[in-house]
């Protein structure tokens, strides 16, 4: 049984919205979900692992599209915390497995310190929603 909300492990719900798009032929079903919640990176060129299940599906067989909206265009945002400016950069998304019902990848990015001193310890981040159409056996 998995946990309530969203975590970094597919021993959480990790879907916000979801539904069925079509019922196939052969019993399987196309089926969608959809996770927001914040991923933050730091000066490394960190990333930031993101689990999202898929629960009209017992299992996914394949992943149709995942479409990202970062809430800012690809590339750079910037932000002030703490007196300091920083830049967001968002690359882009990296490997992808499947876990039963729930799709794993990895979200890159870094952060970068414009002024108001050093970035040292100090993550950001942002927040990401992300929309995921896959099929399987429901």
């Amino acid at each position: 049984m998995s946990q309530r909300g969203a975590g970094n492990s597919v021993l959480f719900d990790n879907f916000n919205t979801h539904g069925i798009v079509a019922h196939l032929r052969d019993g399987r079903v196309i089926a969608w979900s959809e996770l927001g919640r914040p991923v933050t990176f730091d000066t490394d060129r960190e990333y930031d692992s993101w689990f999202q299940r898929v629960p009209d599906l017992k299992q996914i067989e394949h992943v149709i599209n995942v479409q990202f909206d970062w809430g800012m265009p690809r590339g750079a945002k910037t932000t002030i915390m703490s007196g300091k400016q920083y830049k967001i950069m968002v690359y882009g998304e990296a490997g992808k497995r499947l876990y039963g019902n729930v799709v794993g990848m990895t979200l890159l990015g870094g952060a970068e310190n414009v002024s108001g001193g050093t970035l040292l310890a100090a993550a950001v981040g942002t927040s990401v929603w992300t929309k995921i159409i896959a099929v399987g056996p429901p």
